[in-house]
């Protein structure tokens, strides 16, 4: 062989070794810089879409446990107003009336114009004849009294055995020339009367005083609450001097005032 045939083999040979190292480099530069780029990319997207399922799952699990919540509010809101509904229908079980009297004090007729002024004391009792509250005492022009009450009726199914069931407010009592609206107040709306028991007053009595005239106009809202009738009414008494009357406010047929026996009357028998 050759000198020169020898040199041609070794840069062939070379040559040959440049372009398998050249082609073993770009193999190498393609694999890292495309094919693992590429196998990375895939990764991270099958971790985002791992990660998007889970967040899903957390999402779902989240608005199931809401409405969960929202159930047992709701379930805890109803049981409150069954608990409300069952605690007014034990009590108008144990509370049919109301009795108060009132005690004429003092009636005086002004000597040149002839008006009357009657001073008299209203207080409220228990069936043992114990005063629910101090006397209170009220002072009207004129000698005849009107009191002001309003009356709730509840559906038999309310009230357990069907019997009749009412609440009655007192609501306030005014002299015959006075103006309602400037009565005196006898009921606060948002107490509980002391005759159907000690204790805050529930929320559904307080929605029945402080909505009375809605349900009273609303059949639909009123049979909502087990209420069957609602109104107002009002009786008058003309009141002689030094005399006592008795007022029964009952759950079946209203208010009445009726005078007790005179105390000549009283000491002749």
């Amino acid at each position: 062989m050759s000198r020169s045939d020898s040199g041609d083999g070794f840069i062939r040979f070379l040559g040959g070794s440049i372009l398998i190292g050249l082609l073993g480099y770009g193999g190498g530069w393609c694999y890292t810089n495309f094919f693992s780029s590429n196998l990375l990319l895939q990764q991270k997207q099958q971790e985002l879409a791992q990660a998007q399922s889970d967040l899903l799952v957390v999402q779902e699990k989240a608005a199931n446990q809401a409405l969960m919540i929202d159930q047992l509010g709701t379930d805890l809101q109803t049981s409150r107003e069954e608990t409300a509904r069952l605690d007014t229908s034990l009590r108008l079980l144990k509370t049919n009336h109301r009795i108060g009297f009132v005690q004429v004090v003092r009636q005086e007729t002004h000597p040149q114009s002839g008006d009357i002024t009657t001073e008299f004391q209203f207080v409220e009792v228990n069936d043992q004849g114990q005063a629910l509250a101090s006397p209170r005492t009220f002072r009207i022009d004129g000698d005849v009294v009107y009191f002001d009450y309003w009356v709730v009726k509840f559906a038999d199914e309310l009230v357990e055995g069907g019997g009749v069931g009412s609440l009655c407010l007192f609501r306030r009592l005014y002299g015959e020339f006075q103006e309602p609206s400037q009565g005196y107040t006898l009921d606060e709306t948002n107490v509980r009367p002391a005759a159907y028991g000690e204790g805050p007053i529930n929320e559904y009595e307080r929605e029945i005083w402080n909505n009375f005239w809605n349900i009273a106009n609303d059949v639909q809202l009123a049979a909502g609450l087990g209420i069957r009738a609602a109104h107002g009414e009002a009786v008058s008494m003309r009141l002689l001097p030094d005399r006592k009357y008795q007022v029964v406010l009952r759950a079946s047929d209203g208010l009445t005032i009726r005078p007790l026996p005179a105390p000549e009357t009283q000491a002749a028998t």
